[in-house]
This record gives C-alpha cells, structure tokens and sequence, in this order.
C-alpha cells in the first residue's frame, strides 16, 4: 500500500486504508490495532530522526509490529529485496544515436510545428517532441489518431530526406539497413531472428542437447516481456519487430509479403496421405514407447532405445515377423496396419479400435471431410492388409517416428499426466490438439523459412525440429508446471491447445505520408491489448487480451509481449519468461515493483532453470518410463531445499536463479540516474507502510545518512526468516 502525493491530493490514503484493513482483521478486538497504530507512529519517528537511530529500540518496535500483524496479515517477500537496493541482474545494453534517427526527430518536429496552430489554451504540441520521439519508433506513422500532437501534426506531404516505412517496402519484404530508433535497433539485438522464429521455446530441463536453432545463443532465453508508456508504443514494437523477423527470411520467402503470410505449406488435400500420418498420435506408439524408458544419456542412446521398445512391441506384444531385410514401406501405410495388428493382436489393451480411430479422424477434420474421406480409403487398404511382418527398416522408421512424430509426442506428454488420453472416449481431444491445433500453427511460411535446409521437404523438416527442440520435455515441463499452477490445466490443456496456438496475427494500421497507408501484421511479437485480426471468414475480428496472456504462458508464439500499465498488476507472465525490459522508465518504484512482480512468480522460468542446472543429472538418471522427469525433479528440489526457512526455496527463488531486468542505456541521457534513484526508492519504499505521507516519508530516508536504519524493513512473510540488521 503506497499513497504518492498526487493519490493524497485526489483524497486517496493508502496509510488510512491499511488501518481500516487492519482493524476490520481484528473484528472485535479494538485494542491490537491501536497498539499497532502506536507501534508505528514510534516506528516512523525513529526512522525520520535526523541523528542515528537507537538500532535496539528500532529493532524492538519492527519486531513487534511483525508479530502483531503475522496472525492476520502476511505477504510474500523476494530475497535479497531487504539487504540492499541491488541492481544485480540487471542488463543495460547501450545504444547509439544515429544519423537517420535525427532526421526522424528533425522532421518529426517540422511536421508538429507545420500542423494546426494551437487554440489559446492550448499547450504547444512541439513540447511533446523528444519523449514522443525517444520512445515510439516512427512517430508519424505508428503514433495514430489517438494522440493530440499526431491529429494536428502535419501528415500529408512527402519529405525527401524523411526516414520512413513506405509499402514498397513492405511488399518485398524490403526492412531498412538500420532501423531509425535507437531502442529499436538495440532490442532486435536482445531478441534476434533468429530467437523469435523458434516455434517454441526450449525447455529448462532438455532431455537430449538441444540441437538446431534452439542450440544457437540465445536459443534458450524464453520469452521478453516489454512494458512502455505510451499506448502506441506495444503495437508499433509487435508489427516492427514481426516484420523484421519476416524480412530476416526475404530470400527464402521469395521477397513477397503477401505470400509469405498467405503460403501454407501444410495445406491439405486428398493427393496428400502423408499429412494426417505426420499428425496422427497413434495411441499404439503413445502407449507402449518412452523416450525415457531406458534411462538414455544421449540422442543416440534415445534412438537406440526407441528402436528395441518398437521392436519389441511387434514381436512380442503384437507377434509379427521382425525381417533382418527387405524393403521400406513409408510411414502412412506402416501407421494404419499397426494399429489394425495392435487391435487383433491385443484386443485388451483399452486403446481405440480401428473403426473407431477411422471415426476419430473423420471428426477432426469434419471441414475437409472429402479429402480425408479418400485420404482414410487409402488407410483402410494397408489397415485391412495387415503387418504379419516388418523389416528392420520399418522398425528404425516406426521408432523414428514415436520419437519425432508431432502428434504422437503431444499424446505421449499428455499420457504421462492422465492415462485415460488414449482411452476412445478421449482419444478425440488429443487427435484434434494436434490435427486442428499443432498442424495449422506450424502451417506458416515463416516456420517453413525457418526450420527447413536447401530442398529439404517441409514434413521431413518438422519431426527433425520436434527432435531438435525437444518439444516432448517441452509439452512436459509446460504440463508440470501448469499442473502446479491450477488442478485443471492437464484436463483442459488437449481441449485448449488449439486456441491458444491458433492465436491469429494482429493487424495495425501505418500511415504513409503522401499516400493512403497500408497495414502490418504481427505474431512474434504481439502487443497486450484488444486487437484487430483476420476474420476466418474475412472481415475483422477481435483479439482479446485474456487470448494473448495465455498463449504467451504457453511455450509457442508469442515470443514478445509488449504492454504498458495495463498489464502491470495483477497478471502472471512468468511461466515461460524470465527477460523484461523497461522500455520507458516508469514514474514510481510501485511501478517498477509491479512491473517486475508479473515475471518473478511461484515456479516461474528462472526458477525451473536454475533447478535444472543444479539437479539434471540426478533427474534424468533417476527417472524412466512413465513419469514426468518434472516430478522427480520436484522430489529432489524439496529435499535439497528442505530447511529453508523462509518458504520461498525453491519455488519462489533459489540459488543460481537469474531474471534479466533489462533498460537500454541512451547516450547522453539520464535513464542510468534515474533508474537507480528508482530502484533504491523501491528499496525504501517498503520502509513506508503504514507511515502518512508516504512519499514525502521516502525522499526524506532517502537523503538521511546511510547508517543502518533503511535495514530495518518490515518482513511480512508467512516464514519466520534469518533477517539482515536485527
């Protein structure tokens, strides 16, 4: 509770609305509050003394206040907030004012100046300049009809010399050398390409290295959370930094913007049997392989394994013929006579017949019913031929596919979490995940640009990536973590996933002076708040926020997330995010208190990457077929962290955790002062609770000697701590 002098004079008080609080905690009880009230009243005094406090006395009043507001009162206190106001942590990547950034400014202030006069009364526009400037990119073209200073600013007429986004441009997918911004250019550093073309993030306990892009740095940074000022700022960063990821990809997607987002390379047609098999979670795989069974210690060692389970399923389990050679029929004709032999071979297993799986794959694609119609003929002639035997080749390709097949991975995650995934009765929901979830996500020329090799066919491409990014730890970890955050996640997760990844591209508006303007999608990068899509059926839709905050707790696109104070309290972004940059410095340390607080939440990715560098080996080693490696690293993590008295290990915090707060330091400005007067307010703003005038209470410490007193902090932590200054 903080109450700034301008919250004071609107008639707010967070100091008389904490006593309300507490007396109301106290129902009938009148007398702890007022000893409470006391208590703080002599606290605040010793506190604002102008010579050295009595340190013991000072400790007896904070102690007593903490043990009189504990029964009824608690929150939960970060570590280290209390010792020091740190900056560890924090990235300040620097950026350099070019020459075209200038003549953005330049013209930017002639077309303010150049607009409608200002009315009496009315303030000049032209004051606005430099924080307009300093922080959107573009100002005349992304700013848009809802600021003043963009309405009356001259926008209509062509300057020569005038830095500017045309269409042209756009549809060659043609992104200047440089972009004219000076954070702009430093966060395309931050987040590269390279980063944000990842279909998904990596995971923070890799079962195998992480092969591929996920391997190049900063392949395994999460997500970035951006928090602005201004509202046109999120939308111009979303559209700008997905642009320049597409034209990072020009070449590949043959320099045309509108093909590149209309292409959809796993488009499907009734000449096209391989796809559903590419997507087909069969349940016989899902069931009876586990990349983790043997307890493998490398890729190789997986592949190895996966190839004795398959080999054993059929010879064993199913009794077909395993041949030492022969021929290699392709996987969409192996897939339908598996699962027709595991139905007549094992007809106790539980998992869908063959007529059922038919109706199954009927259902998920009810839209292109005619071509699955002819796709399933073709199915049902291999099905009914049956599998007496197989070649080596066939196994080595069934095994391949149990371990990269996107469906069959996304089944295998779910089915380590509930069983009954691959029981009839659900088995629609997990077929559906992935026909109608994973397969129209991946369906983009951007990830085709970006996964495949020189004349490497798109479905070749995308089992090496499931492999590559460990997307199976991936779906794990995301399933643990989600199960630990609300009990229904896992049952929902299968029925949810196609909305979550089937989040469609934002669409804002750029104005072009001298011409009409044109529009620029984002997906990358997207901004938190209601937005316009592409309808399905054209026309425009509306993409609300609640749609965008769970995609981007999910570990697929959006990579970026650009906000302002509207996502500031209140929301959690922390679940595959550990990377936030302070775009525009905020004006209070509540502010950046509150920023900082929607990343650093219980079993946020910080914490889960610093655990599984400490605990991978005993994790991976211990755990086999069946289980989620998660759990077992939770077992682990409780033990090593069992005398914690605080509380928060290891799941709020931990040793090794890192959260990167990041600012871009520009060159002659006062950003670096400021924020470090922001973060050692914040450091003192704790002091202030229960105190009147809070701010005033703050700058006065603040310029108080440092002898000792800003340690005693009150901690209201449920755990009874080790404390700093007692």
């Amino acid at each position: 509770m903080y109450s700034s002098r301008q919250d004071e004079a609107a008639g707010l008080s967070h100091h008389q609305d904490f006593f309300q609080l507490i007396r109301f905690l106290f129902e009938t009880d009148t007398k702890k509050p007022q000893e409470i009230e006391r208590a703080f009243l002599a606290f605040g005094t010793l506190m604002l003394a102008r010579e050295t406090p009595d340190f013991e006395r000072l400790a007896k009043l904070r102690d007593e206040i903490e043990g009189r507001l504990r029964p009824v009162l608690s929150r939960t206190e970060r570590p280290g907030v209390m010792a020091s106001p740190s900056n560890e942590n924090f990235v300040h990547p620097p950026s350099a004012i070019h020459p075209e950034d200038l003549r953005v400014f330049k013209n930017w202030v002639g077309r303010l100046k150049e607009g409608k006069s200002p009315r009496r009364g009315r303030i000049d526009l032209t004051t606005f300049a430099v924080p307009y400037w300093l922080s959107i990119p573009l100002p005349i073209q992304m700013m848009g009809s809802g600021y003043l200073a963009w309405r009356d600013a001259e926008k209509e007429r062509r300057r020569r010399d005038e830095p500017v986004l045309r269409s042209a441009q756009r549809d060659r997918l043609g992104a200047p050398r440089g972009w004219p911004h000076p954070q702009l250019r430093a966060l395309n550093e931050i987040v590269s390409p390279e980063r944000l073309a990842l279909p998904w993030v990596a995971p923070s306990l890799p079962w195998w290295d992480l092969q591929g892009p996920w391997a190049e740095p900063g392949g395994t940074g999460g997500k970035l959370l951006i928090f602005s000022r201004f509202k046109a700022v999120p939308q111009t960063l979303a559209s700008l930094m997905s642009f320049n990821l597409e034209c990072s990809f020009a070449q590949r997607l043959r320099r045309n913007y509108k093909r590149a987002g209309e292409a959809q390379p796993l488009q499907f047609k009734e000449d096209r049997p391989t796809l559903p098999a590419l997507f087909f979670p069969s349940p016989t795989l899902i069931a009876f392989t586990d990349p983790r069974r043997d307890k493998p210690a490398n890729l190789t060692e997986v592949r190895s394994s996966m190839r004795r389970q398959v080999g054993e399923l059929l010879r064993d389990r199913l009794g077909v013929e395993v041949l030492r050679s022969g021929g290699k029929r392709p996987i969409w004709k192996l897939l339908p006579a598996l699962e027709h032999a595991r139905e007549r071979g094992d007809p106790k297993s539980g998992l869908p017949s063959w007529q059922e799986l038919r109706a199954h794959l009927r259902d998920a694609s009810a839209s292109q019913s005619e071509a699955m119609k002819q796709v399933l003929t073709q199915w049902d002639e291999f099905a009914l031929s049956g599998l007496d035997s197989v070649t080596q080749s066939e196994v080595a390709a069934l095994a391949d596919f149990a371990l990269s097949g996107p469906g069959v991975v996304l089944g295998r995650a779910l089915y380590r979490f509930d069983r009954s995934y691959v029981a009839n009765e659900n088995f629609g929901t997990v077929l559906n995940a992935s026909w109608n979830g994973l397969r129209p996500y991946l369906n983009r020329a951007l990830f085709q640009a970006a996964l495949t090799r020189r004349g490497q066919p798109y479905t070749r491409a995308i089992p090496d990536a499931v492999v590559a990014g460990n997307l199976e730890s991936v779906i794990d970890e995301h399933l643990w973590i989600a199960s630990k955050l609300d009990a229904d996640a896992v049952t929902r997760f299968a029925r949810d996933l196609p909305k979550i990844v089937g989040l469609h591209d934002g669409r804002y508006g750029v104005h072009e002076p001298g011409k009409k303007g044109f529009s620029l999608r984002c997906h990358a990068a997207m901004p938190f708040a209601d937005a316009k899509v592409e309808g399905v059926l054209g026309g425009d839709d509306r993409l609300r926020t609640d749609d965008m905050r769970r995609s981007f707790n999910s570990p697929f696109w959006p990579h970026v997330l650009a906000t302002t104070s509207l996502g500031q309290e209140g929301l959690d972004f922390h679940v595959w995010c550990r990377q936030l940059l302070h775009w525009d410095l905020c004006a209070s340390p509540i502010d950046l208190e509150q920023r900082e607080g929607r990343i650093q939440r219980f079993g946020g990715l910080s914490v889960r990457s610093a655990l599984a560098a400490k605990l991978k080996e005993q994790t991976l080693g211990a755990t086999g077929a069946g289980s989620s490696p998660w759990a077992a690293l939770a077992d682990y993590a409780e033990r090593e962290f069992q005398y914690d008295r605080s509380g928060r290990s290891p799941w709020w915090s931990c040793p090794g955790e890192k959260t990167e707060r990041i600012f871009i330091v520009l060159p002659q400005s006062r950003r670096t002062l400021r924020f470090n007067q922001l973060s050692r307010l914040r450091w003192l703003y704790r002091l202030a609770l229960g105190q009147p005038h809070q701010q005033d209470f703050i700058e006065t410490i603040s310029e108080l000697a440092h002898d000792g007193r800003q340690k005693f902090a009150l901690r209201l932590s449920a755990w009874k701590d080790e404390r700093v200054g007692s």
